[in-house]
């Protein structure tokens, strides 16, 4: 099932990159130095954006995140995607290098955007939250970023690749942007939570309980992947159960879990992810 917007395609991108700023950052750590990057104030809209139609998600936070940064009187882009590179050999890459125009001090900015599931299943506060295909947690990603990506700074190929690129001093400071869309599971109040979390998004449900519910009330559409930045009330198709159920199938038989914008009759749209576990 493809995305059928309504709208133009520049519309479209446009909502891909509201949705992206819109995105909280939940902060689920304090014993650390990395600070968590704060989105600039007034860089909620834009229109010169320009994005290639086959572009990933993730990269597509990239452009956006670019997009915002260069949009911004807070802030000003001195590199991206740095490449970092010893004896033709590539050993990683930087996501970005900014500086703060007040304080004129450079910040080395890693950027995830990511989508987590809670599994009640599992204690620890970090490992249960898990991505939507299980390939990924907030846990493993804390510790890539902790253990790998930040102490890409200090390496001796850092060093020379940011001197050439006019950075005489290297960032004095790392700050984690970090925007999380956070899914609690079907039917639980809050799942044992006093309050929804920070970035709270919607709700997900296993592919075997989906079909098994009661839907009569409600009508459903299955966003393409680069769209799950968009808020579901920009939606204009909505589709009942039956009419959704072959992509849910065939995702299911993919080991995949989709995205699906729900709503309740005349109430305000929300977004479920559907499980394969």
């Amino acid at each position: 099932m493809k995305y059928k917007y309504t709208l133009s395609a520049s519309v479209r991108l446009v909502d891909q990159y509201t949705g992206f700023v819109k995105t909280k950052s939940p902060q689920f750590w304090s014993d650390t130095h990395i600070e968590l990057f704060p989105f600039p104030a007034s860089t909620t809209t834009i229109t010169d954006l320009s994005v290639p139609n086959n572009t990933v998600l993730g990269k597509r936070a990239e452009v956006f995140f670019a997009a915002m940064i260069l949009n911004s009187t807070s802030y000003r882009l001195v590199a991206s995607q740095i490449q970092l590179i010893t004896d033709g050999i590539t050993l990683g890459e930087m996501d970005f290098v900014v500086e703060d125009i007040v304080s004129n001090k450079l910040i080395h900015v890693e950027l995830a955007y990511k989508f987590y599931l809670l599994d009640t299943r599992i204690s620890n506060s970090l490992a249960k939250w898990v991505g939507p295909n299980l390939r990924d947690s907030l846990e493993r990603k804390w510790l890539k970023l902790q253990e790998v990506q930040f102490p890409k700074l200090y390496s001796p190929s850092a060093i020379n690749i940011l001197r050439k690129l006019g950075c005489e001093n290297q960032p004095s400071h790392q700050s984690l942007c970090m925007p999380m869309q956070l899914f609690l599971p079907f039917g639980e109040s809050k799942s044992g939570m006093e309050a929804l979390p920070v970035g709270y998004a919607g709700r997900w449900i296993s592919f075997n309980d989906f079909t098994n519910e009661k839907w009569n009330d409600y009508t459903f559409f299955i966003p393409e992947k680069e769209d799950w930045f968009v808020d579901p009330e920009k939606c204009e198709i909505w589709l009942s159960q039956a009419e959704v159920m072959p992509v849910l199938i065939e995702k299911n038989e993919s080991s995949k879990s989709p995205m699906v914008w729900i709503k309740l009759k005349a109430d305000i749209p929300t977004r479920l992810f559907v499980t394969f576990w």
